[in-house]
Formats: structure tokens, C-alpha cells, sequence
């Protein structure tokens, strides 16, 4: 993302002391992991949108899934990692992006 290197690089922080301290707190079975969600329909994004909704209305346009994201799809992603179904996953970061980082 060009011209946002601050944002940018918080994100990476927060991957990075995901999986510090995904490692750290196994021993005692704390399980530290993050979740990345892509655009999600949200009074941010809407703030966004007043200011391009041209350029929203591309990026709409390409997410794979054919659908902008939720709060409630993050909702579900954050409960799988609560759960013990995922009881093996320390310092990891579960993408919830309708595919975007997949392309």
C-alpha cells in the first residue's frame, strides 16, 4: 500500500508479537494468535468511502468472494480461535479477507 507505510508497518508489528508471543506462552498453553481481516463494512470503511467511492467501488469489485466482509465474519473467525478447534494454533494470523491476500 503505497503512501501508508505507518499503517503497513503496524500490521507487520502486530504479526511479529503474535508470533513472539505465540512461542513464549505455549509452554503454559496460552494461545496467542491474530486476526487479519481485510475490508470490512464498518463506520470506518464508511468514512472511506465518502472520501472515493470510486476507488472503494473498484475494490468492491474485485474481492473474490463477490461480497464486502462483516463484523460478524470477523465475529465467527475470532470464536474458531477461541475454541478448542483450534487448540493447535499458537502465533499465527488467520486472514478473513474474501481472498484478497490470496490473488
Amino acid at each position: 500500500m503505497p503512501f501508508h507505510i505507518a499503517y503497513v508497518a503496524s500490521k507487520h508489528a502486530v504479526m511479529g508479537m503474535s508470533r513472539a508471543a505465540g512461542l513464549e506462552y505455549a509452554r503454559y498453553g496460552i494461545r496467542v494468535n491474530a486476526i487479519c481481516p481485510g475490508f470490512i463494512d464498518t463506520p470506518m470503511t464508511a468514512a472511506h468511502n465518502e472520501k472515493d467511492q470510486a476507488m472503494i467501488d473498484r475494490y468492491y469489485a474485485a474481492i473474490p468472494a463477490k461480497r464486502v466482509g462483516q463484523p460478524e465474519d470477523i465475529a465467527k473467525a475470532i470464536l474458531f480461535l477461541a475454541s478448542e478447534d483450534a487448540s493447535y494454533v499458537y502465533g499465527q494470523g488467520l486472514i478473513a479477507d474474501g481472498g484478497m491476500s490470496a490473488m
